[in-house]
């Protein structure tokens, strides 16, 4: 399998009660969100990525090849 490309989409957005427990922050604290999708070179999807951090201890590099 040769792996393609992935779509990655970064938003803002409110911790649930269920993620801020997880994160260790308030109920609807503001985090950010990411979701991915990866694809072979065919065009089948391979992995999904559904992910939500606390802004101030994270850093993203992002790097599209």
């Amino acid at each position: 399998y040769e792996i393609g490309k992935s779509q990655q989409t970064i938003y803002a957005k409110n911790a649930s009660e269920h993620v801020a427990n997880y994160l260790k922050v308030p109920k609807n604290h503001a985090v950010l969100a990411l979701t991915q999708v990866s694809y072979f070179t065919d065009g089948r999807p391979f992995e999904y990525v559904n992910s939500q951090y606390v802004g101030d201890r994270f850093e993203f590099y992002l790097e599209n090849n």
